[in-house]
Formats: structure tokens, C-alpha cells, sequence
């Protein structure tokens, strides 16, 4: 985890108090080659822990350069990349160019939409990586069952579930996420698993079927009806 000052490391008080939930010790940073206080940056860390996945939430355009990109993919055979910081405006990084700087092996999700991009004769579909197919659910699922908590275990449900709902179809297409077009779908899904976390948790107050039942008729499903002026 890095702020605007570089990799979170316990070693000197932290302006922010929460960060030192999310700081490394500094032990694991000196084992990674990482101790110097002036040399924490972005490319420092990606050089030193060799990542699978880079995750964009900066607001800042650009951070995922070509030369923090071409480093990574060099040890990384099918890097992870996801800028999802939006608008595209603000976006880490735009997909043309990280495909092209790993010649089309980076597997994306962005924060907004992007056009799908030609690369030699490959066609990649751009997916949304977007928290809306996964916080409906975790609160249907939540409120199908009056939970008394929402657990860790319960968001972890979510995101398992969201994951198996990824096609192989989609995953064809270049797709880490499923298509936002299927939401209601996802929807379900995830509101189902999370009610079954909160069951086996012993959180729920409600009996599982009953909670089910709640789940899959009291969706609110959009109508839109003609109106003309009287």
C-alpha cells in the first residue's frame, strides 16, 4: 500500500492514523531491498516485490508509466493491471497503452469505460471493474437475512461470487469482470452467497429459505411506462 509519499512502512509515525493498519514492517521492507525512507516511490516497490497485480486508486493520470509497466511485465508473465481511479481523465493508466507495452498479455479492468482497442489482430474488451456488482448484493444479501453484522467472511463471499460469474465466453474476450449488462444476474448471485456466509456465520436472523425467498421477489424491477400530457 503506497499514499502520495511512497510504500506505507511502520518505521516513523504516520500523519494518518488509520494508514498503520495497512503499513508493512519494516522488516519485510528491508528484506525486500526497500529501507531508504527517499527511495519508496511506486517504481521502487514494483522493482523490489516483483507484483502480480498493480492496483490503481490515485486519482493521478499516469502513474502506471511505460517504464513501471515494461518493468513489471518483464518478470510477470500475465500482469494484472487495474487503473481504476475516474474519470478517464484521472485514470492511471489508458488500456491501448498497456496492452501495448506488454504486447497484449496485461489482463485490465478500469474505473470508467474504455473502447475496446485493436492490437495487431486482436480485438480486447475493456471490462469495468466498478463496486456496483458487488455492494448491492452485500446488502441485499445482508438485509434478506436482518444480519446483525456484516462480516468480513460475508464481503469475501461477494467477491467470490462475483468471480464465478465471469464466463469463459467473456474471459475470451479479454474480460476480468463481467459484462456491467449482466448485473441483475450478478446481482443475485452474490446477494445468494452472502445470505448463505451469513447463515453458516450465524448471523442471520431469518431462516435461510425465507431469506432466499426475500432475495429473489423483492428486487425492484424497473418499469418504465408511457405518459402523455393530458
Amino acid at each position: 500500500m503506497l499514499d502520495s509519499r511512497g510504500l506505507l512502512v511502520n518505521d516513523n509515525a504516520l500523519r494518518d492514523a488509520y494508514k498503520s493498519e495497512m503499513a508493512l514492517s519494516i522488516e519485510a521492507a528491508k528484506a525486500n531491498g526497500i529501507a531508504d525512507e527517499g527511495d519508496r516511490g511506486l517504481h521502487a516497490v514494483v522493482d523490489a516485490f516483483n507484483p502480480n497485480v498493480i492496483i490503481g486508486a490515485s486519482g493521478q493520470a499516469g502513474a502506471f508509466d511505460e517504464e513501471l509497466v515494461r518493468s513489471m511485465a518483464a518478470k510477470i508473465e500475465r500482469p494484472i493491471i487495474l487503473p481504476f481511479s475516474n474519470p478517464t481523465s484521472i485514470s492511471e493508466a489508458r488500456p491501448e497503452d498497456l496492452l501495448r507495452w506488454t504486447d497484449g498479455r496485461a489482463l485490465i479492468a478500469t474505473g470508467s469505460p474504455f473502447d475496446p482497442v485493436e492490437l495487431g489482430d486482436r480485438r480486447f474488451e475493456i471490462g469495468q471493474g466498478n463496486n456496483v456488482f458487488i455492494f448491492p448484493g452485500l446488502g441485499l444479501g445482508a438485509i434478506a437475512t436482518e444480519s446483525t453484522a456484516v462480516s468480513d467472511l460475508m464481503a469475501t463471499a461477494a467477491a467470490n461470487a462475483l468471480a464465478r460469474t465471469v464466463s469463459d465466453e467473456e474471459r475470451e474476450r479479454g474480460l476480468i469482470f463481467p459484462a456491467v449488462t449482466r448485473l441483475r444476474e450478478v446481482t443475485l448471485k452474490v446477494a445468494r452467497a452472502v445470505a448463505q456466509q451469513a447463515h453458516d456465520e450465524g448471523l442471520a436472523q431469518v431462516d435461510l429459505h425465507q431469506a432466499m425467498g426475500f432475495i429473489d421477489n423483492e428486487r425492484w424491477n424497473p418499469e418504465y411506462v408511457p405518459y402523455t400530457a393530458g
